[in-house]
């Protein structure tokens, strides 16, 4: 697709509209607005507050006791201003800092190389980047993260752990790690210079795409287009677009590639404190049917795409609640060698809706991230057959086929233990937890089930079955007793066997 004139001019300006998280280095994601400089606002003569601010430099320069560097005094006049906004996207960045700030939008940065989540039992290395010092040092996809540098990670948020894997070029870190049937052990890592790739793309079946668009760097909308175009030539029938874990990147390309889908109406509308404007779609687009996954860390340009598509209701979202990160901002040269970036506005989707402070709501939520593959799989082809099998000889776990890592049958008391979520959502139930209550509910073939965790009753239909320990919770997972499990779900099919157990949803 040939590039719109608004993304050549938005291009050129070389400004970004969300931070990337680099794996191993998460930072909450930030903006820039990717806009060709308007002029600064010329004055005749200096107003009382720029009078006031010169009389303050020049008072402390000229009498204080004792000497004060003048560019202490500009940095904090500076971040006083910037302070009294409240607003964490608008940012004073040295030379290297903003530097920095560039590299991480091109997938450049210092760290271990590795990509991780955080669910209910903590933090998950998710995948292991080829060629990386993650994979040097044994790291594998399926470890748990217990520990930085002897720094227990409970409790602690995704952003803090992986900011704490993050350092200079040719540092060490320690990470201990666990790994399924071992012992906890530690690795040490040298951190190196990463370079990540724009995207990713393969292929889930033989009808389904898959292409995980790691950030919204200046290419990423051309390298979008050969990689849809290779899938398309192996017979694709469905798209599933991935920004899970992307903060963003530049606006140009993510409006790009949702055009891409779209053949008529309005993209985007940016709202400025002077105006407005509007990018509409061209009349070209593709008809795959498309599924977006998202999730927590889906932030600004990543938002961007996946909120056109769905406000036009060109593609479901798959996943978890987004960032919630729509304003936009640009950066500003200063006489003194620094940059300033700030906000200067918000955008809107076809709806009138904005992600901005609530993020996107999937259509399909699924917590687990392990299980979204699957539902997007399902989300496109609602006739397939779901099923969750526990392949007890060689302890591991599949849904619709597709391995899941780190989700086990528990054996205790001669009683054979399922995890809750893990079954529930594969077969299509949302899990909630009710905080007020203490309990867990979820619905499935007409029967309501709720699990009080105080008391430990199973509850289906109101009707306390009257179990024998019927559940039990570890490191923030719920186990359900086999006996329990087939009762909560009794319209499913279930084949329980010495080696294998599969349930098959309807």
């Amino acid at each position: 697709m040939q590039k719109r004139a608004w993304h050549k001019k938005m291009a050129a300006a070389v400004l970004a509209l969300g931070l990337v998280v680099p794996a191993g280095a998460l930072s909450a994601p930030v903006a820039v607005l990717a806009e060709e400089p308007a002029s600064t606002p010329q004055q005749n003569s200096p107003n009382s507050h720029e009078i006031t601010l010169y009389q303050v430099f020049e008072s402390l320069r000229e009498l204080h006791w004792p000497k004060v560097d003048d560019d202490k005094l500009v940095h904090g006049a500076v971040q006083g201003m910037l302070e009294v906004l409240n607003d964490p996207y608008t940012e004073y960045f040295t030379a290297n800092e903003y530097q920095n700030f560039v590299n991480s939008i091109n997938q450049k940065y210092a760290g271990i190389g590795a990509r991780m989540s955080q669910d209910d039992q903590g933090f998950l290395v998710e995948e292991v980047f080829a060629s990386s010092p993650a994979e040097a040092a044994g790291i594998k996809k399926g470890d748990r993260v217990l520990a930085v540098n002897g720094t227990d990670v409970t409790g602690k948020q995704l952003q803090e752990v992986t900011g704490m894997l993050r350092g200079e070029a040719g540092t060490s870190v320690t990470v201990t790690l666990r790994r399924q049937g071992q012992a906890p052990f530690s690795v040490t890592v040298t951190r190196q210079q990463i370079q990540l790739p724009t995207l990713q793309s393969s292929l889930l079946d033989e009808d389904t795409g898959y292409i995980r668009i790691l950030s919204f760097s200046e290419n990423a909308d051309s390298e979008f287009d050969k990689a849809l175009a290779d899938l398309q030539e192996k017979g694709i029938r469905s798209l599933v677009l991935d920004v899970r874990g992307n903060g963003g990147g530049i606006m140009g390309p993510a409006l790009n590639i949702a055009d891409r889908f779209l053949k008529n109406g309005t993209l985007l509308e940016i709202r400025y404190r002077n105006g407005s404007q509007k990018y509409n779609a061209d009349s070209e687009g593709v008809d795959l049917p498309l599924v977006v996954l998202v999730d927590e860390e889906s932030a600004s340009a990543s938002e961007l795409l996946a909120g056109t598509l769905q406000a036009h209701k060109r593609a479901k979202l798959v996943g978890s609640q987004s960032f919630g990160k729509g304003v936009l901002q640009r950066t500003e040269n200063l006489a003194n060698g620094y940059t300033l970036k700030f906000t200067v506005g918000q955008f809107y989707f076809a709806d009138g809706t904005s992600p901005q402070a609530t993020g996107l709501k999937p259509d399909v939520p699924v917590k687990l991230q392990q299980l979204q593959v699957p539902a997007a799989l399902r989300t496109l082809y609602p006739d397939r057959e779901r099923s969750v099998t526990f392949d007890l000889a060689n302890q591991k776990t599949y849904v619709d086929r597709i391995e899941i890592t780190d989700q086990k049958t528990v054996d205790k008391n001669g009683t054979k233990y399922l995890p809750l979520r893990l079954v529930a959502e594969a077969l299509g139930s949302e899990v909630v937890w009710d905080g007020s209550q203490q309990s867990i509910s979820f619905q499935y073939g007409g029967r309501a089930v709720k699990l009080h965790v105080p008391t430990g009753k199973f509850l289906v239909n109101d009707e306390d079955k009257a179990y024998q320990e019927p559940f039990f919770v570890e490191s923030g997972v719920t186990y359900v007793s086999l006996e329990a499990l087939k009762e909560a779900f009794k319209s499913a099919q279930w084949q329980i066997g010495s080696e294998k157990i599969v349930v098959k949803g309807i």
